[in-house]
């Protein structure tokens, strides 16, 4: 009965400190100290499926991306804490693909990598191309 009293006590207290939430099976969030929403994941059959999403502390978003059964899938963003983009990048099933492009913290595109089946067959600076395979 002691055993069962000191589970009951301490529950409580080990669920205060944790800072991530399963809401269910499919969906987990983590929150800063401060409250605010840090990341929010989705999964299906525990595994990283469809958007996650992380935050800066001021509700910015800092990273966006899609997963397809566990890999990434899709358009990938990263921001700066103003809120502008400063990379997208795309994915094929964990393979990068397509367009990455480059942005600086006003908006202004600095660099762009072309990928093809996750080999890397151009880049180019400010619109001039350093290489191309």
């Amino acid at each position: 009965m002691k055993s069962i009293c000191l589970i009951f006590f301490f529950s409580p207290i080990v669920l205060l400190g944790q800072n991530i939430i399963p809401l269910s099976e499919d969906v987990k969030k983590e929150y800063f100290e401060s409250g605010a929403l840090k990341f929010e994941k989705n999964f299906k059959n525990k595994v990283q499926h469809g958007k996650t999403v992380f935050y800066f502390e001021n509700g910015n978003r800092r990273i966006e991306r899609n997963f397809k059964e566990g890999k990434m899938h899709g358009k990938e963003f990263w921001y700066f804490q103003n809120g502008q983009i400063g990379w997208e990048q795309n994915y094929d099933n964990g393979v990068p693909e397509g367009k990455w492009i480059y942005y600086s913290s006003d908006g202004i595109k600095q660099a762009e990598k072309v990928f093809k089946e996750g080999k890397e067959v151009s880049y180019s600076v400010l619109g001039e191309k350093i290489r191309a395979d």
